[in-house]
């Protein structure tokens, strides 16, 4: 099919997308009135699927789930074999490794399996049910070497040592051997330049946030992940620093943080800052890989927004606050 072709089908599903009006509703509203505002939009024969066998918090969390991974896949039946699908399913690797990762720290830390699986995105290789699978096991250890064993396609690779790590208690240097596997495996695919900026982006990314929990803990960074766009001069600089706050003076001249400095806002603001290059150039070329990559995006922040929405409402959040957390 041609890129003609998938930018119509794209441009059409972009109308299904929720509406600001939408949005303000449910910001207005109740949990239980959600169900008859989305009654007539993507969500609404998700939810009357779903509620014969859930209700409340875990019948909206798993409607979004759901929709969200559908469209994952109709996006997917768009695109021939070839670079395009390859970029796509590189970029779709990325819910695999943060499913994987939040399982394993679900399990490390004994968080109930219902409340880690609120927590997945469930479009890749780890399904629903193999994610169940990991939560039903009875340690962080017998979910990883369950996936190494069991499960084949997975975008990094789960090695002894990872393992070992985990075993010895170690679970910030089990992640970074994931990490590194997934980040080396992937750029080393042939795919899209913008897909590979994304992972850069989300290497630099990754690289503060290990460094923010090691201050955090009142260590110095001693993690460190190969790539990204950060330069040999700052990454010296962020290992020899002994306190949040140095990091904090450091990423605040290169990305734009609103409000108090956090593990989340970290995260946010580098995919902002990619997703700026995004727009930039799906408006220069609108019938490209960029119109992919943007409506993906846009179909993540509705899921994103909306799990927000609901966990706000069950947690008893008011409007105003909501607001100032929720990106429409």
């Amino acid at each position: 099919m041609s890129m003609e072709y998938v930018y119509g089908r794209l441009r059409g599903r972009r109308a299904r997308l929720l509406k600001p009006e939408i949005y303000e509703t449910l910001i207005r509203e109740d949990l239980s009135s959600y169900e008859n505002v989305l009654k007539d939009t993507r969500y609404g024969r998700y939810l009357t699927d779903l509620k014969t066998t859930k209700s409340g918090l875990e019948l909206y969390i798993s409607a979004v789930n759901r929709a969200f991974a559908d469209e994952v896949r109709k996006v997917e039946s768009f695109l021939e074999e070839g670079k395009d699908k390859e970029s796509l399913d590189a970029y779709l690797s990325r819910w695999d490794l943060y499913n994987f990762i939040t399982v394993i720290r679900g399990k490390f830390y004994n968080v109930e399996p219902h409340v880690v699986e609120r927590s997945i995105f469930p479009a890749g290789v780890l399904d629903e049910v193999r994610l169940r699978e990991l939560l039903q096991e009875e340690d962080a250890v017998s979910a990883a070497e369950r996936a190494k064993i069991a499960f084949k396609g997975l975008p990094f690779t789960i090695t002894r040592e990872a393992i070992l790590s985990l075993r010895n208690g170690d679970l910030a240097k089990f992640e970074y051997h994931i990490y590194s596997s997934f980040y080396s495996n992937v750029l080393g695919r042939d795919i899209h330049d913008i897909v590979k900026e994304f992972y850069n982006y989300t290497i630099d990314s990754k690289n503060i946030s290990m460094a923010y929990i090691s201050l955090s803990g009142g260590e110095r960074p001693s993690y460190w992940l190969d790539g990204g766009f950060i330069s040999p001069k700052i990454k010296r600089q962020v290992l020899a620093m002994e306190d949040v706050e140095e990091l904090e003076e450091l990423v605040r001249r290169y990305v734009p943080i609103e409000g108090a400095f956090s593990l989340e806002k970290i995260d946010s603001a580098f995919e902002r800052k990619f997703y700026e290059d995004v727009k930039r150039g799906f408006s220069v070329e609108p019938v490209s890989f960029f119109a992919v990559m943007e409506y993906l995006w846009r179909v993540e922040m509705e899921a994103i927004n909306l799990r927000t929405l609901i966990y706000a409402k069950s947690f008893g959040i008011g409007p105003e606050r909501i607001k100032e957390v929720i990106h429409v």
